[in-house]
């Protein structure tokens, strides 16, 4: 095999092992364990449960910048938002949010 045919295998099965460790975390994140079920549609002020990690902020398409956290358990996204500028912030699923996920 050649130095670049080597590369280029390496390269592939790295790709495939990144994908299949992805699609197995997504197949295992399905559903919300019971402590995002808990957090979502919570008033903004109460604090992230433990297994939450904060991921970053985003800007949703609608216009909105939000908090984002990874759920270390279920994998899902939970940010925390506010539906308009005047609304108070509020827990909320990511795929809630168009443009989030």
């Amino acid at each position: 095999m050649t130095a670049s045919a080597h590369r280029r295998y390496t390269k592939n099965a790295a790709e495939q092992h990144f994908l299949g460790r992805l699609n197995a975390s997504s197949e295992s994140a399905m559903s919300l364990c019971d402590l995002c079920l808990a957090q979502i549609d919570r008033p903004g002020h109460v604090p992230p449960h433990a297994r939450l990690v904060k991921r970053g902020q985003v800007h949703t398409a609608t216009g909105h910048h939000a908090f984002a956290y990874r759920c270390e358990d279920c994998g899902h996204a939970i940010l925390l938002t506010a539906a308009h500028q005047d609304a108070p912030d509020r827990w909320v699923l990511g795929d809630d949010i168009p443009g989030a996920a």
